[in-house]
């Protein structure tokens, strides 16, 4: 098996980069910061291969990925003559460290099997690509780390809450990051915290994700004030537990709320039992998985969105999500947490409300305020969108994380 010659001078205007995306599922519903991120660079004129590990969600398919024009390559197996023809660069491969006991052994093996399945594909493509990226800390990107040593190009990964946060191993962790060239992170407080923790010598860049304000675009004065809304995967971390029980403490004064939820996931059942407990089944409404279309009209249509945010039991939390720029673009007044990398998005009134997570009773007394001020509910949504054109635009995004792949390329 060969590896094909790299792109002359990649990363000039001429010579556009041709960049490996090496991702855990793609597409996939809850991460639409991927499948952005990957659009923009194609826009600007860049090739990208993807190499998902798992099948795509095909549930609801947005309509950014029914625009790309990319090579996808799942994982399948390698034939018996590519595994002999590959062995003897199995000894390259890095010692993470993962433990001991029958999990880290599987880890390891499984890592063995990702890295030959990647550099067969990687040997099939016409160029080889001038660098690999990935998403997240978390433990198959070690395969993509030995990839990219062995070929002798960078590689790079944008470190989100999952693999910083829950079921970490210090040690593997610290491996990784210690493998990339660079590491990005989305926001200031995950970069002190990935600092503070791993000790590492790669350099840590916060660049935001972001998404499209052209695409999530409203009017200030649109939306019914008392139709709430809340965009999410029912996990624990979202702490829509909370928001259910604020919904219980508004209906006496606003029995006219209506509260949309559109998302699903591994706790509904439990939201479904809360919902008739607390006596607000006519007032909740569980949307499911929706389209594009769909969300901009609940967006558009509701009148303060919510998503009150927490540090789940197992430490699992939010990074900044893309949900609440996607409602502060279309210029819906918020109100959230100070979980995390929130509150870099969103300023306590300033441009929306932030109350300590899994305080019910606070959260209702913000949500109640908004629903009797329609001026300030106007305010919040305007500065909304003005600190997403402002910091969270993709295009604007997506040109820094350009800029960095382009000095690692060149060095």
């Amino acid at each position: 098996m060969s590896i094909n010659t790299p792109h002359q001078n990649p990363g000039s205007e001429e010579s556009p980069m041709h960049i490996l995306y090496y991702l855990n599922q793609f597409p996939k519903i809850s991460e639409t910061f991927v499948l952005n991120e990957i659009r923009e660079l194609q826009r600007l004129g860049h090739r990208v291969t993807v190499v998902s590990l798992k099948d795509a969600e095909t549930d609801i398919i947005h309509d950014e990925f029914e625009e790309l024009d990319i090579d996808i390559h799942y994982i399948s197996y390698p034939s018996a003559r590519d595994i002999v023809s590959l062995a003897t660069y199995l000894p390259r491969l890095p010692a993470a460290r993962f433990g001991d006991g029958a999990r880290a052994i599987t880890r390891r093996l499984a890592i063995r099997y990702l890295f030959l399945r990647t550099l067969q594909v990687v040997s099939s493509l016409d160029t080889t690509p001038d660098l690999i990226h990935s998403h997240f800390l978390d433990w198959p990107k070690h395969a993509a780390a030995a990839v990219s040593d062995l070929v002798s190009i960078p590689f790079t990964v944008t470190a989100h809450a999952f693999g910083l946060f829950r079921d970490i191993n210090i040690d593997g962790t610290t491996s990784l990051l210690n493998q990339a060239t660079a590491v990005v992170t989305i926001s200031e407080y995950n970069q002190d915290y990935i600092e503070e923790t791993f000790h590492t010598d790669t350099p840590v860049h916060v660049i935001h994700t972001g998404i499209r304000p052209d695409k999530f675009s409203g009017s200030v004065d649109a939306g019914e004030a008392t139709t709430i809304l809340s965009v999410c995967r029912f996990v624990e971390k979202k702490g829509i537990e909370y928001s259910l029980r604020a919904i219980s403490e508004l209906v006496d004064n606003h029995p006219e709320i209506t509260y949309h939820l559109i998302g699903s996931g591994e706790l509904e059942t439990e939201l479904r039992q809360l919902c008739s407990e607390l006596e607000i089944e006519d007032n909740v409404m569980f949307l499911g998985s929706v389209s594009d279309e769909r969300l901009l009209d609940e967006l558009s249509s509701c009148g303060i969105f919510v998503l009150p945010c927490v540090i789940a039991s197992d430490g699992d939390r939010d990074g900044i999500p893309v949900v609440l720029m996607e409602a502060m673009a279309m210029q819906r007044p918020v109100v959230t947490t100070n979980v995390s990398g929130i509150t870099e998005l969103v300023s306590d009134e300033v441009n929306g409300l932030v109350v300590p997570p899994r305080d019910a009773a606070t959260l209702a007394t913000a949500i109640d305020d908004l629903l009797a001020d329609d001026e300030r509910r106007r305010e919040f949504g305007k500065m909304g969108r003005e600190k997403v054109v402002e910091s969270f635009d993709i295009r604007k995004q997506s040109r820094v994380l350009l800029d960095l792949f382009t000095s690692l390329v060149q060095q």
